[in-house]
């Protein structure tokens, strides 16, 4: 039998490139323990600001980045992109042109 779920909305605003390394890590971190808060269920949407550009360089069968990425990367590309990757997360903004 499947349970439904709710939708989990989740508003975050992650700090700035020019931030250390162990602050960037705090907020993805702090942002794990958010995302383990929901439900298995629940369709999870997580708004906000990452201050981080996609780029357009794509893994083969990559579900996180789609075709229309964006800009150059910059330091906070990596961190976005495998933490969307690690929790099967899709950057919405990248699938559309």
């Amino acid at each position: 039998m499947h349970t439904a779920g709710f939708l989990s909305l989740i508003v975050a605003y992650a700090v700035t490139e020019n931030a250390d390394t162990s602050v960037k890590e705090q907020f993805y971190a702090d942002l794990e323990v958010t995302i383990a808060q929901c439900s298995k269920n629940d369709l999870k949407v997580i708004l906000g600001d990452f201050n981080a550009v996609t780029g357009s360089s794509r893994i083969q069968g990559d579900t996180a980045l789609g075709p229309w990425g964006s800009s150059i990367p910059n330091v906070n590309t990596d961190l976005l992109l495998s933490f969307c990757r690690g929790h099967h997360l899709s950057i919405a903004g990248s699938w559309f042109h």
